[in-house]
């Protein structure tokens, strides 16, 4: 962007060398504008190395927070949170295809667990925006986030660019238009904050990603959970995307089999 700005700005210096000069300090103005706006983002993305990785900063509230032996949630395709050595990690297999199976399993987990951990939103920022294709995930993310599954967010560890009072933010909730719990919009910085909205999966899922945990506050039963659930997918979707249960076997042809 800085060397196509400057690009820009100097075929005008040229051009209104010639046609306009009077437009020329102007043009300068323009120049001095847009190299001072890229250093002063430069300079304010140093604060997100200038302290802990969110992964380690939710490992740590995670060991000073929740009691030994206690029932942990992960993603699976997820970054692990490291040094969770005194807890049961379960991992939930939200990409599979969404069938009756995989939300008994779901429901089980989250009525069993004590917490629900999330590295970033690598899973809750793609799943939700294919409701036909993950109409009883989509709906699992909603209600966890809404809260109606009875889960509280406990811990938001977050990391953005800011300077001199200064915070560019992204969001990860807009996008896969998930409910925003109260408890993210209070941990957000003092000061001038500007959304600037969806961040590409290098920063959001890598770099500086968010951290959640939420915590397992009115204990409903697997019914309880699975009915919630199902009660959230919008009438239809439910019989168009969830996939019947069936043996999987040999994706060959028998010739094809034959011969491998």
């Amino acid at each position: 962007l800085l060397l196509f700005g400057s690009r820009m700005l100097f075929a005008l210096w040229d051009s209104a060398k010639q046609r306009r000069p009077a437009l020329r300090p102007w043009l300068v103005a323009g120049l001095f504008l847009l190299v001072g706006s890229s250093a002063f983002y430069a300079l304010s993305y140093m604060a997100v190395y200038g302290e802990a990785h969110t992964s380690l900063r939710t490992s740590q509230w995670i060991n000073q927070n929740a009691p030994e032996d206690s029932i942990i949630l992960r993603e699976h395709w997820e970054e692990g949170i490291p040094g969770l050595f005194d807890y049961e990690i379960r991992e939930l297999p939200l990409y599979d295809d969404d069938r009756p199976e995989k939300l008994r399993r779901l429901s089980k987990d989250l009525a069993e667990a004590d917490y629900v951990m999330f590295f970033s939103n690598r899973l809750y920022g793609t799943i939700p925006r294919l409701p036909d294709r993950y109409p009883l995930s989509s709906a699992y993310y909603r209600t966890l986030f809404s809260g109606d599954l009875g889960y509280e967010l406990v811990s938001v560890e977050s990391a953005y660019p800011r300077l001199a009072g200064v915070s560019f933010m992204h969001d990860t909730l807009r996008r896969p238009n998930l409910p925003e719990p109260a408890e993210i919009r209070g941990s957000r910085l003092p000061g001038l904050v500007l959304d600037l909205g969806f961040a590409d999966e290098s920063f959001s899922v890598y770099d500086h990603p968010t951290g959640l945990v939420f915590e397992n506050k009115l204990r409903l039963d697997a019914d309880a959970m699975r009915r919630t659930i199902e009660n959230a997918v919008p009438n239809g979707v439910l019989a168009r995307g969830v996939q019947p249960e069936r043996e999987v076997g040999l994706l060959l042809s028998t010739e094809h089999a034959e011969a491998q």
